[in-house]
C-alpha cells in the first residue's frame, strides 16, 4: 500500500510542476510566431515518439513476460536486448527523416502556416529531433525497469523531468528566448 502511495505520489506531483511551466511559458513568450512554430515542432516529436514507446509496451514487453517461462535469465537478457534494438529502426528512420525532410513535413502539414512560422519550425524540427531520439531510449528503459520490478526510477523520472524542464526555462529564458523551449526539452 505505501508502495503505491509513494509512486502515486511522483506522477501527482508532476502535474502542478508541468501547469506552472505552461503559464511561465505562457508568460515569457505568449501567443506568436515563434510559440506556434515551437508547438507545431513538437507535436511530431511528440506522436511518433509516444507511439513507437507505447507499441514497444504492448508488444515487446508481453513477449518477454511470455518467453521467461522457456529461457534462464541470460537467455531472456539476450532476447530482450534483441527486442530493444528492433525498436530502434523506427527510432532511426523518425530521427532521419525529421533531420532531412523536416522542412517537408512542416510544408506539408502546416501549409497554412505564415512562413515566418515555417522558418522556426524548419530548425525547430531538426533540434527537436535529437532529443526525440533519447526521449523514446529513455521510454524503452523505463518499460523494461518496470518490467523487472523496479519501479521507483521509471515513477521519478516524471516530476524530475518536470523539474528539470522548469528549472531550464527560468535559467534559459532571458538568454536564449524562445530557444530556451527545446533546449529545456533536450536537458531533460
Amino acid at each position: 500500500e505505501g508502495e503505491i502511495l509513494r509512486l502515486m505520489s511522483f506522477t501527482l506531483i508532476t502535474k502542478p510542476i508541468a501547469l506552472f511551466t505552461q503559464m511561465l511559458i505562457a508568460s515569457y513568450f505568449g501567443a506568436g510566431v515563434q510559440l506556434d512554430a515551437y508547438m507545431f515542432a513538437l507535436f511530431p516529436i511528440n506522436f511518433f515518439t509516444e507511439m513507437i514507446k507505447r507499441v514497444f509496451s504492448a508488444v515487446a514487453i508481453p513477449q518477454i513476460i511470455k518467453i521467461r517461462k522457456d529461457m534462464d535469465e541470460k537467455e531472456v537478457a539476450s532476447y530482450q536486448n534483441a527486442i530493444i534494438l528492433l525498436f530502434y529502426i523506427p527510432l532511426l528512420i523518425l530521427f532521419v527523416s525529421l533531420l532531412l525532410w523536416g522542412n517537408t513535413f512542416v510544408d506539408l502539414v502546416g501549409a497554412q502556416l505564415p512562413q515566418e512560422t515555417k522558418d522556426y519550425a524548419y530548425r525547430f524540427v531538426r533540434v527537436l529531433s535529437i532529443p526525440a531520439l533519447l526521449l523514446a531510449i529513455v521510454g524503452f528503459s523505463s518499460a523494461i525497469l518496470n518490467l523487472n520490478k523496479q519501479f521507483r526510477v521509471p515513477a521519478m523520472l516524471l516530476p524530475l523531468n518536470a523539474a528539470v524542464t522548469l528549472t531550464s526555462l527560468l535559467l534559459l529564458h532571458d538568454k536564449m528566448g524562445i530557444w530556451a523551449l527545446p533546449t529545456s526539452f533536450a536537458i531533460s
